[in-house]
């Protein structure tokens, strides 16, 4: 279950603080969507390469926002050479998201995709459409999509799960952003009747963010 909803509880914190400092949340020591690893196992020039990696995660507080982005531009020529691809487009996608790098980060999540669609991959690719500052019609489409992932998850989840309520949130949410103008009260609805107190105020500031956004 918590596999099943881990998206919709990050898109709320993404909402809320408005996607500008999606660069901050790529440098998570847990990876949130994880994926079967099918392909080479790591080397040990792979973990020679990681390790050099964490070693500039370490640094990033010890260091002024300068310096660390010009280490980490130096640095992603030498993740070409991760030759485990899962390993070397993870850590390629958060140094683009810590970068500002954008463009670069929808272009291997598209890719990404393409060769396995999943829930997180389609929030990802919602959430850099807005930062792009593509289409309106583009981005529709794109929530639209989103919110199948999140209902077709809430089908086979248990409703006695305490997540289950974000799941519920993240596809109301989803549907507004998609242009379903009637999910605005229906998210008024469902914020009213929470009474979790966590979860309520998580839930509004979402709610705010989102319709400030429209």
């Amino acid at each position: 279950m918590k596999n099943h909803f881990i998206l919709a509880i990050i898109c709320i914190s993404f909402i809320g603080t408005s996607c500008s400092k999606v660069q901050d949340v790529a440098f998570q020591k847990e990876n949130i969507a994880k994926e079967q690893n099918d392909a080479l196992k790591i080397t040990a020039e792979d973990q020679e390469i990681k390790d050099k990696y964490k070693e500039l995660i370490n640094q990033i507080g010890l260091n002024d926002r300068e310096v660390s982005h010009s280490r980490f531009r130096s640095f992603l020529s030498e993740t070409k050479h991760i030759k485990n691809k899962y390993e070397r487009e993870k850590i390629q996608m958060n140094i683009y998201f810590y970068l500002g790098m954008h463009q670069e980060a929808y272009d291997l999540n598209e890719k990404q995709l393409a060769e396995k669609p999943s829930l997180e991959k389609q929030f990802v690719k919602c959430q850099l459409l807005e930062v792009l500052h593509r289409k309106q019609d583009e981005i529709r489409l794109c929530n639209e999509k989103l919110a199948q992932y999140i209902q077709k998850n809430l089908n086979l989840a248990p409703k006695d799960d305490p997540q289950y309520p974000y799941g519920e949130w993240g596809y109301l949410l989803a549907m507004y952003k998609a242009g379903y103008v009637e999910y605005k009260q229906k998210m008024e609805a469902f914020i009213a009747s929470t009474t979790e107190e966590r979860m309520k105020r998580e839930f509004q500031d979402s709610y705010d963010v989102a319709t400030e956004q429209k």
